[in-house]
């Protein structure tokens, strides 16, 4: 419950007992229970979010037999963290053709509460497992590139609140992560020390 990773590593952010921590104090749920109930739905958000972009409801139906019964040297995605990881970027992609869609309408909160939990989610799925930052990267790179190439490079960017909210959400990612690792790593130091 003091640290942001598990087991005083710099890795394999702790987000599902954090979460589970809802079930747990407030239905009062046995702590297994509770982390059962969180990672599920989040790999059922995940799904749901993948699925959205398969428009064959027989791809969804194979897609959702790969992602609940995996193979078993693929059984790692649902037991360990790719699968967490994977359906917070899901979700994520899914919010941003939502607001791809929503840009349209000129609804201004609805916007800024889109990009916001875009950039919440992919800050979590980095804190989550450090590999994220490849597809973060890459989808925030293919945005760039998609943006760039239907507008010319132009001061006019610098306008324009995505910018905002992807930089923003680089420093305080940064911030956020920067300082779990620090506190993972004292409390290892702390642990070592009260070994001798």
């Amino acid at each position: 419950p003091h640290a942001f990773y598990f087991w005083g590593q710099d890795r394999m952010g702790s987000i599902i007992p954090l979460l589970g921590q809802i079930p747990f104090k407030i239905f009062h749920l046995s702590a297994l229970t509770s982390e059962s109930i969180v990672r599920y739905s989040i790999l059922l958000l995940g799904f749901f979010a993948f699925s959205s972009f398969l428009k064959s409801r027989f791809l969804k139906i194979i897609f959702a037999l790969i992602w609940f019964f995996p193979p078993i040297h693929l059984i790692a995605t649902i037991q360990s963290f790719p699968g967490v990881e994977s359906s917070l970027i899901a979700i994520a992609c899914y919010f941003l053709d939502y607001y791809q869609n929503e840009k349209k309408r000129n609804n201004i909160l609805l916007r800024h509460f889109t990009l916001l939990a875009i950039t919440i989610l992919l800050i979590a799925s980095i804190w989550v497992s450090d590999m994220a930052l490849v597809s973060v990267f890459l989808l925030l790179s293919l945005h760039l590139f998609f943006y760039l190439k239907a507008n010319k490079l132009n001061f006019y960017i610098l306008k324009k609140i995505e910018f905002y909210y992807a930089f923003g959400g680089f420093i305080l990612g940064y911030i956020f992560i920067h300082y779990g690792k620090n506190i993972s790593q004292n409390l290892r130091l702390l642990k070592e020390l009260e070994t001798f």
